[in-house]
């Protein structure tokens, strides 16, 4: 049929104005037989080229195009195909496989704390991950592409392309980066660790070692003070029943009692455990109010107490030293107030935390003060210690435990302690 066709059809192309010209004779009807001819040429190009063509391409567009039954005879070109078949299946699903397994761990990267950024050979950004987004305080996606020494211009870092472990800032000045470069090969990887907490810990420890030498060196000085306090007192008070009532006699066994007073605070300041454990703070807090509020009431000063948290909040801290240490500040509070102030003890729940504030209208402190009274035995009494600031250094050293001061001259103080909240089993 296909023969026939392509016998036919150049016959009839050529045969066909001829026999409009015969029979008509005439301009229109060799105009007629060669449209004909035309429509006939269009048809027999589309059935000879264009259809096999696009059968063709239809095969090789299709996903497994090389099938077995297109093949015929030779064994070798069968095995051949079925190999090839083989090994694209294979590629495909080792294909499939790799992209799900990178997509894991681009989520894996995702969800670490610390920031990873991927550059290319040309040092332009290819990744972010999140962490890295929010430590440089950028949009990650916008970054794609561009170079990585631009976004680390932001935070004020070099960068070399070599291997290097930089410490740095961002815009906050409260936090510090650790910034590492690795190049391994044609690639580099850089990696962003928040060692702000652990800057944090790093003063915590320093601050609890150097109390703690000093707790010992004060310690053993008061042990070796206590016994001969303790003899002059008792030879004075003697001297006192034979002399009877002496002016300076008396003095002396008063500053005596002061002096044996002092040096059994020191000695209870450092003998307070420091061990902390989940205890409700509320009952804590009261005890305390109740405790100084005679001596509050002496001094003039209305020592209040405002619950704003939870009857049962449970807090993690060492009780007996955060006992004493809050009427140590209490007791400051309610000296530094003038006749008719006011001393407030509020309690506050937090989401993950307790705030517990105490607040005066009193005298404030300077700027000097408030640069030094964090010193041990740091005191401006006459007759003080120092003793709080030891107490507190200890407190805080000892738990979860954060302090914040806020003071104006004639206008008060405002102390906040932030302790992490519990659960008590």
């Amino acid at each position: 049929m296909k023969n026939l066709l392509v016998i036919a059809l150049p016959v009839i192309i050529v045969v066909s104005p001829l026999i409009f010209f015969v029979s008509t004779l005439s301009f229109w009807g060799v105009l007629l037989g060669t449209l004909v001819s035309a429509i006939v040429f269009y048809i027999y190009v589309q059935y000879r080229f264009r259809k096999p063509l696009d059968a063709a391409i239809h095969r090789l567009n299709r996903r497994q195009w090389l099938s077995l039954s297109s093949f015929h005879g030779d064994p070798r070109v069968v095995n051949l195909m079925t190999a090839a078949n083989s090994a694209i299946f294979r590629l495909s699903r080792e294909s499939l496989a790799f992209r799900e397994l990178f997509q894991r761990f681009r989520h894996l990267l995702d969800e670490l704390d610390v920031g990873v950024i991927h550059c290319d050979s040309e040092d332009a950004v290819r990744y972010m991950n999140r962490a890295a987004a929010e430590l440089l305080g950028v949009a990650r996606w916008e970054w794609v592409g561009k170079p990585v020494h631009t976004l680390l211009d932001k935070i004020g870092c070099q960068f070399s392309g070599r291997n290097e472990t930089t410490e740095v800032r961002t815009k906050d000045p409260t936090r510090d980066i650790l910034l590492r470069v690795r190049r391994l090969g044609t690639e580099v990887f850089i990696t962003l660790t928040d060692v702000t907490k652990l800057r944090d810990l790093e003063k915590r420890l320093e601050a609890t070692q150097r109390v703690t030498a000093l707790a010992e060196v004060v310690s053993s000085i008061a042990h070796g003070l206590k016994t001969p306090i303790a003899n002059a007192k008792l030879a004075a008070q003697v001297l006192q029943k034979k002399i009877g009532n002496e002016p300076h006699l008396n003095t002396l066994v008063i500053e005596l009692r002061k002096l044996d007073r002092s040096l059994t605070s020191v000695l209870n300041a450092y003998k307070l455990d420091t061990t902390p454990r989940c205890v409700k703070v509320v009952p804590i807090l009261k005890r305390c109010v109740q405790e100084l509020n005679t001596f509050a009431k002496t001094k003039g000063v209305d020592l209040t107490f405002e619950e704003d948290c939870e009857k049962d909040v449970s807090v993690r801290i060492a009780p007996l030293l955060f006992e004493e240490t809050l009427k140590n500040l209490l007791k400051n509070a309610v000296e530094a107030s003038w006749h008719g102030g006011k001393v407030r003890l509020v309690c506050r729940s937090r989401r993950n935390s307790l705030r517990i504030m105490l607040c005066d209208n009193g005298q404030g402190m300077t700027e000097e003060q408030l640069r030094n009274w964090r010193q041990p035995f740091y005191t401006t009494k006459s007759d003080g210690m120092g003793l709080g600031t030891i107490l507190l250094d200890r407190l805080l050293a000892s738990g979860k435990v954060d302090l914040r001061v806020r003071s104006t001259v004639g206008k008060g103080t405002v102390m906040v302690l932030e302790c992490g909240r519990c659960e008590e089993t």
